[in-house]
């Protein structure tokens, strides 16, 4: 009795020690696939789909590759200096850590010191982030000068970059720094606006955007949200654009040129705070596919805002 009493101990005891030494190589099998972040590259001259995109060697052609593509904390998605990306580089429902947050950017292409170019014209978006988390975009140009699809609908909105939700939950730790985002309209070069679109509440027409924000989702909340050292210039509405349940939003040192409407407006915001950016000539009419009525900044809704050391110049419009 007592021998077999002893072998079922002993056999116990080993199995519980095979299952924790199991464990343990298993968790350390799952840290070592997130410490080991990969960089992607994207090269439109010399770049192959085919290929894993994982070196500037055998690095992607186009950003289709990266919209479907399922990215781990640490990894960075990197376009070759100088060169033009035609589309919209789209991230659905992706998330780094607060630590590790995945990075879109770009490196260095035959010495070349030009930001790479996303080119979104015939887009709805140059870059789009849906449902994500712990995001940095930095580097880039963004552009999407008209190039209207006649499948869609009549009315719609074209946004260098656009940030939104599409489901409930948390989102948090957006990172928008050192971008150019420029030449953004819906329409076509040529396009006359009605005379009386300038006096509507805050137009009804298309038109082009250069950052913007949206979270209409139920039970969905944007939080820590920086936008760093951008320039948006030549837009049909509003420069940077911001609505919906937000909290913790930071506008710094950001440049804002000749945008149809407002250089900078946001609504429904808490804890936000705007510091050091420029404005000047917001509400242009230098194109006849802008909006034609800005002001410098303004925002309703919001608690907690403190806007200071920003310079508002050279507002055009009625009201």
């Amino acid at each position: 009795m007592y021998l077999k009493h002893h072998n079922s101990y002993y056999i116990e005891n080993r199995i519980m020690k095979y299952l924790k030494h199991t464990t343990i190589l298993l968790l350390a099998f799952l840290f070592s696939l997130e410490a080991f972040a990969t960089d992607y590259y994207i090269n439109s001259e010399t770049g192959n789909n085919i290929k894993n995109g994982k070196s500037p060697e055998t690095a992607w052609k186009s950003l289709d590759k990266i919209n479907v593509q399922k990215f781990k904390p640490g990894d960075r998605i990197l376009l070759a200096s100088g060169q033009e990306f035609f589309g919209t580089l789209k991230l659905n429902n992706q998330s780094g850590k607060k630590s590790k947050p995945i990075v879109i950017s770009s490196y260095s292409y035959n010495n070349n010191t030009e930001k790479p170019i996303i080119n979104a014209k015939g887009f709805l978006n140059g870059v789009l982030l849906n449902n994500c988390s712990h995001i940095k975009i930095e580097g880039l140009t963004i552009k999407a000068n008209g190039g209207a699809n006649p499948k869609w609908q009549k009315k719609g909105m074209r946004c260098g970059v656009l940030v939104t939700t599409s489901k409930s939950g948390v989102y948090q730790n957006i990172t928008i720094e050192n971008l150019e985002v420029k030449d953004v309209f819906y329409e076509n070069p040529g396009f006359e606006r009605g005379a009386k679109e300038v006096k509507t509440a805050n137009g009804t027409q298309s038109y082009g955007w250069g950052i913007r924000l949206i979270n209409k989702t139920k039970d969905a909340l944007i939080k820590n949200v920086l936008i760093n050292s951008c320039k948006v210039t030549n837009v049909g509405h509003t420069g940077i654009k911001l609505k919906g349940e937000l909290e913790g939003l930071k506008i710094y040192n950001n440049t804002v040129l000749k945008t149809g409407g407002p250089g900078i407006q946001f609504s429904i915001v808490t804890d936000a705070h705007v510091k050091g950016n420029k404005v000047n000539y917001s509400g242009s009419k230098d194109d006849s596919r802008k909006w034609g009525r800005g002001s410098g900044l303004w925002t309703w809704g919001c608690k907690n805002a403190i806007i200071e050391h920003n310079s508002f110049r050279n507002a055009n419009g009625p009201a």
